[in-house]
């Protein structure tokens, strides 16, 4: 694929990587949980890095994680996992419902399962983290996501009335609503030029299926997602974003300028 021509060869300081992730941890909404000196030299390759954490006493939530470097540019990749045209991944419907201020908005999801997962619904509220902008002097940009079941009604009205392409009523009803789904992308621009790209999300499907089942079977998924947002972030988003498209604004609530 194109995006793994641009991923840079390692460089030889894996401490500042390792102490570059405390620093994002203590200014992240969703703070990611320490990785290895392996898994550090791995990232610091080029490597994806991706794995599970099980539920804890401090947090009782299921995650899958992921962590990868390149250097692809901050803006591409930012726009490559945010914008409303593109499919982050094979059978994910995603739709923006509407703005409520810049770096503020609600999207719905219905994700196609196979057997024996049912399929999976939600609705949430993406955010932009200005603190960890200013924590890093700019370097890092934060879009993160919480469920918010309140809006579940006003999507299905949308549905119902043809306002969301691709998704209808019905679709959504035969949908397991999740009763858990929170993440974050993150996207931090290193000292040496490189970009260290970060996906988390915690989720729980509801009904018979074990939630760390569906969860090994999100992070098997997460080398898709990440080649996906790679790819486009190299060959559409150049000729995608440019004038007439509506602007986007990035992790600083700025506008990013056109190509």
């Amino acid at each position: 694929m194109i995006a793994l021509a641009l991923v840079m060869v390692a460089n030889a300081d894996v401490g500042a990587l390792g102490a570059e992730l405390s620093l994002l941890n203590a200014h992240m909404r969703y703070p990611f949980p320490p990785i290895s000196q392996h898994d550090l030299e791995r990232l610091d390759a080029g490597k994806l890095v991706r794995f599970r954490v099980a539920p804890t006493k401090t947090d009782p939530k299921d995650r899958a994680v992921a962590l990868q470097i390149t250097t692809l540019p901050r803006a591409a990749l930012w726009i490559s996992t945010i914008d409303a045209h593109f499919q982050a991944k094979s059978g994910l419907v995603e739709r923006r419902i509407r703005n409520i201020e810049p770096g503020h908005a609600v999207w719905m999801g219905l994700l196609d399962l196979p057997f024996p997962f049912e399929d999976r619904a939600w609705v949430v509220e993406t955010h932009i983290n200005p603190k960890l902008v200013a924590a890093t002097d700019g370097r890092a940009w934060e879009r993160w996501w919480d469920l918010r079941e309140d809006h579940w009604d006003e999507v299905l009205g949308m549905a119902g009335n043809g306002s969301l392409e691709g998704v209808t009523r019905p679709a959504l009803e035969a949908a397991s609503f999740t009763p858990t789904n929170e993440g974050t992308w993150f996207y931090d621009q290193l000292p040496d030029g490189r970009l260290l790209v970060g996906f988390s999300e915690a989720t729980v499907v509801g009904g018979v299926i074990p939630t760390d089942i569906l969860t090994h079977f999100i992070v098997g998924s997460l080398d898709e997602l990440f080649d996906g947002a790679f790819d486009r972030a190299a060959t559409l988003v150049p000729q995608h974003y440019v004038a007439g498209h509506e602007h986007i604004e990035g992790g600083d609530g700025k506008a990013l300028p056109y190509y």
